[in-house]
């Protein structure tokens, strides 16, 4: 990517959601044995017993068919490993759909890979389709802006290339595997001309999705559809199809949207509260903090910088023969959910720890970037380089001044015994004021009191070294944040009268 995206693509609330069972499975539980799946989260989460039979059963005939492997071989295609169980309960069980629908994978999506943003950065910014926000599960949110279709009326492999780009941009960032999966899409018809070239187009869109993107899409709005229209349109919806569309009248646009996303997710003329995206406006994409409530205060950082491919890929948990081994190592190494991790721990006699801390996140993501967090928070502010992160920079007054105090005398060696003795007593009075700061510092506190100790001793002092009349400079004064005047001595050497403002 050669814009820069916004800073919540990504933010810790996608990362450490925990999704409910009505998020896992449409309507909250798996569907009966016999009856079409009601999966939508696939990855990183144990499968059911029916489905694990329906994945043995692919594998077999893959190895039959010899049409997508080596004779013998049962294995999926790599670029379909993830998506196999998708594939089956979008085919509805039946093995030669699938396989089909494997080949086009194939021919829609692997061959027309990979599709470089400055090839399509145009249409991109014009908003034919674009994300904008999330619903309350994190769910990012898609629209399609059908009166922006004219320009693809000629070129259908122009239009792919965008819709490529878009859904692959989704799940390459926007997806948590186990966690976030799915899309919601917004199919605005509004001042749409209803010619040939964008019914064309529209079937077209309708078998991306259905058949490469297949088991993404949680549900469609369709708005400004004419009623007359759209009571013939919805007679033509499959009926295991109409739990996922709605059609959306126009003065209930506002209603509908704000029942499933914040108000500040939305475009204004979705019923929210955000700007509408203007043609040439639509990339880079709009995010906003907050997505499962309106609350306030700003959030951690973006955290996609941090992510590669192998965190949003994930692993589907086949137990066929072959397949298992390859996950399980890689499962233990992925940001697990409370029941995924239980269910992993029970399956492979291992003990993984559940995600559900930024910290834990970032040792799992990013395990050299989570270091390099631990060791900052033992450095004054004035050690730290630029570019430190907000968790940094939080820290209470009194603990910033007192560890500020410590570093620097640390970094510069006493000039004399005499000043060592004062910052030794300095020192520790401020970081013993400091430690009863409440907040996530504890472990600082103690790295840097070990510091002032060994510091008061690098000249081997005791009280016999020095006089008062040694004294060649002047104490330095220090000045540190507390409230009220208050006055003592400064080290066992001063007298009674010689005394500095704390």
């Amino acid at each position: 990517m050669s814009l820069r995206q916004s800073e919540y693509i990504l933010p810790p609330e996608v990362v450490l959601y925990e999704p409910s069972p009505a998020d896992i499975h449409r309507g909250g539980s798996p569907a009966p044995e016999g009856k079409p799946g009601t999966r939508l989260i696939f990855l990183n989460t144990p499968l059911t017993a029916a489905e694990q039979r329906d994945l043995e059963a692919l594998h077999k005939a893959v190895e039959k068919e010899q049409v997508l492997s080596k004779l013998g071989d049962s294995a999926f295609p790599y670029w379909v490993r993830t998506h196999a169980l998708r594939i089956m309960q979008q085919s509805k069980g039946k093995y030669d759909k699938a396989i089909a629908m494997m080949l086009t994978h194939l021919e829609l999506r692997v061959k027309k890979m990979p599709v470089i943003e400055t090839g399509v950065l145009q249409d991109l910014k014009d908003g034919f389709v674009y994300f904008h926000g999330r619903d309350r599960s994190c769910r990012p949110v898609v629209v399609l802006r059908f009166d922006r279709i004219s320009r693809f009326s000629s070129d259908l492999d122009r239009a792919y290339k965008v819709m490529f780009f878009v859904f692959e941009f989704a799940i390459r960032y926007l997806m948590v595997p186990g966690r976030v999966e799915n899309w919601v899409c917004i199919v605005d018809l509004n001042n749409s001309a209803t010619t040939l070239s964008a019914l064309r187009i529209c079937k077209d869109i309708a078998r991306l999705l259905e058949e490469v993107f297949c088991g993404r899409n949680y549900c469609t709005k369709i708005l400004h559809l004419p009623w007359i229209i759209r009571a013939v349109a919805s007679s033509f919806i499959p009926e295991d199809k109409k739990a996922k569309v709605e059609f959306v009248a126009t003065s209930d646009i506002p209603v509908a949207m704000r029942k499933m996303c914040e108000p500040h997710q939305l475009e204004q003329q979705y019923g929210g509260t955000a700007p509408n995206v203007e043609r040439g406006q639509a990339y880079p994409f709009r995010f906003f903090p907050h997505c499962r409530s309106s609350g306030s205060g700003s959030p951690h950082e973006p955290l996609h910088s941090f992510t590669d491919h192998k965190f949003h890929e994930g692993h589907l948990w086949d137990a066929s023969q072959g397949a298992k081994a390859e996950w399980q190592k890689g499962a233990q190494q992925q940001s697990l959910t409370p029941g995924a991790s239980a269910a992993l721990n029970a399956c492979i006699q291992t003990r993984v720890q559940p995600c559900r801390t930024l910290e834990h996140w970032m040792e799992i993501v990013n395990p050299e970037e989570a270091k390099r967090r631990k060791e900052s928070t033992c450095k004054g502010p004035d050690q730290l380089k630029e570019g430190t992160t907000q968790e940094k920079i939080h820290q209470p007054k009194e603990v910033a001044s007192a560890i500020s105090e410590v570093s620097t005398h640390e970094a510069g060696c006493v000039s004399t015994s005499e000043t060592g003795w004062a910052e030794k007593d300095v020192s520790l009075k401020a970081l013993e004021k400091a430690s009863t700061a409440e907040g996530s510092f504890a472990d600082a506190f103690k790295t840097e009191s070990r510091k002032a100790a060994d510091l008061a001793w690098k000249n081997d002092l005791d009280e016999h070294d020095l006089k008062p009349t040694d004294y060649q400079e002047p104490i330095p004064e220090v000045t540190l944040n507390r409230s009220g005047a208050t006055t003592q001595t400064c080290c066992l050497f001063c007298s009674a009268s010689t005394q500095v403002s704390l």
